[in-house]
C-alpha cells in the first residue's frame, strides 16, 4: 500500500515525543513493506522518498502554511491514505480528498488556564481540530487519556479512535543487577502546560500525604 505521512516537524532534527513517534511509525510500515512518502521541515535519514518542505518557524503561521503547502506536494502522488501527525493547529487534514488518519497525541489545551491565555490563538487551535477530527476516517492516540478527552471535549465516536500506545524500549531501558529495592520514578520532556507535568506533581503530593514516602 502506498501511504503519505504529513509531519511538520520530524525526528531526524526535533528530538521530541511526538516527532519520535510518527518518525517510529513510518519505520514500521516501511519495515512492513508498504510505499511510504513523507513530508517535513526536516531532512530524513529513512530509506522512503521524502519531501522537505519549507516554511517560516513562526507559531500558527508557520503550521498554517506547513498544511496547505504539504497538502500541495501531495497531489498527484495516487496514494491509499494519509497519515497526519496533528500537532494542535495543522490543517493538512482540511486540504485533503481522500482518507486520512490522524495521529493526535494530546488536546490539552482544552483543560490547560495557560493554553487558553492567548485567546485568539485558543479560538482558532478549537476551530481548526475540531474541523479535522471531523474529517478524519480514523484517530490514532497514544494513551487513553486523550481518547478520553477528544470523546468529551470534541464529542469523536470511541469507535473512531485507536489506541496506539508509546510503549517502552526494554532493551534500553531495564532494570540493572543490584538495583535498590528504593524505586525512582523519571519523569522527562519540556515543562509545558500539555505534556501534564501539573498531574505528575499533584500525584506527588497525594502519595506523600497518605503513605509519607515519598522523597525528593
Amino acid at each position: 500500500m502506498k501511504i503519505a505521512i504529513i509531519s511538520r516537524n520530524w525526528f531526524t532534527e526535533t528530538k521530541g515525543g511526538a516527532e519520535r513517534y510518527i518518525y517510529e511509525l513510518a519505520k514500521g510500515l516501511i519495515d512492513r513493506g508498504h510505499d511510504i512518502i513523507t513530508f517535513s521541515r526536516q531532512n530524513s535519514n529513512l530509506p522512503n522518498e521524502h519531501m522537505k518542505v519549507w516554511t517560516p518557524a513562526v507559531a500558527m503561521v508557520g503550521s498554517a502554511l506547513f498544511s496547505l503547502l504539504g497538502a500541495r506536494k501531495l497531489k498527484g502522488k495516487d496514494v491509499s491514505a494519509v497519515i497526519v501527525n496533528q500537532f494542535w493547529a495543522e490543517m493538512a487534514t482540511n486540504y485533503l480528498d481522500g482518507p486520512s488518519v490522524l495521529v493526535i497525541h494530546d488536546v490539552g489545551l482544552f483543560e490547560s488556564a495557560i493554553a487558553q491565555r492567548r485567546r485568539a490563538r485558543h479560538f482558532f487551535r478549537k476551530r481548526i481540530l475540531k474541523r479535522a477530527v471531523r474529517k478524519a476516517s480514523k484517530i490514532i492516540v497514544p494513551s487513553k487519556l486523550t481518547s478520553d478527552q477528544l470523546v468529551k471535549h470534541l464529542d469523536v465516536p470511541r469507535e473512531k479512535i485507536v489506541l496506539v500506545p508509546e510503549g517502552v524500549d526494554l532493551q534500553l531501558l531495564r532494570p540493572r543487577e543490584g538495583e535498590p529495592s528504593r524505586k525512582r520514578i523519571l519523569c522527562t520532556g519540556r515543562f509545558s502546560p500539555n505534556k501534564g507535568h501539573m498531574y505528575l506533581i499533584e500525584a506527588f503530593e497525594t502519595f506523600r500525604r497518605e503513605t509519607g514516602r515519598l522523597h525528593g
